[in-house]
């Protein structure tokens, strides 16, 4: 899935607009909200053509979300990062980069930290469709 993205901050919480370029949803635009700390990174998208949420909260429209839409979402998201990554230099990744609770750190140790997080999510994802399944 191709997509175009737009980092609106410095607003607070920081804005994200997300628009499918082909595939579901294509040319829909989605309105988010993002924080990043020292080992996590929020997202939040409001549902195509709704307003922009304004806090990180589970309301009643999130239980009508599609799961398959938001893996693609966050495919995409990776898809466009390892793109930009790939033209990199290698001696970019020694560059720092401003981190939001730890200050100064390489662009290197960003990416490794974000990388071992990933585990912490497929656990969540899974306990997710566990109590899913309970209830329903």
């Amino acid at each position: 899935m191709e997509s175009e993205w737009t980092n609106v901050a410095p607003k607070k919480p920081k804005t994200i607009d997300f628009t499918p370029t082909d595939g579901g949803g294509k040319g829909e635009q989605f309105f988010g909200i993002y924080q990043l700390r020292k080992d996590t990174r929020k997202l939040c998208f409001a549902p195509a053509a709704k307003d922009r949420p304004k806090e990180f909260s589970s309301t009643p429209e999130n239980e009508q979300r599609d799961i398959e839409e938001e893996l693609l979402m966050i495919e995409s998201i990776r898809k466009h990062m390892a793109r930009i990554l790939r033209t990199l230099p290698p001696d970019a990744f020694q560059r720092k980069v401003n981190h939001s609770e730890d200050g100064p750190i390489t662009l290197q140790t960003l990416l490794e930290r974000i990388t071992n997080h990933i585990p912490h999510h497929v656990q969540f994802i899974e306990e997710k469709r566990r109590a899913m399944e309970a209830g329903g």
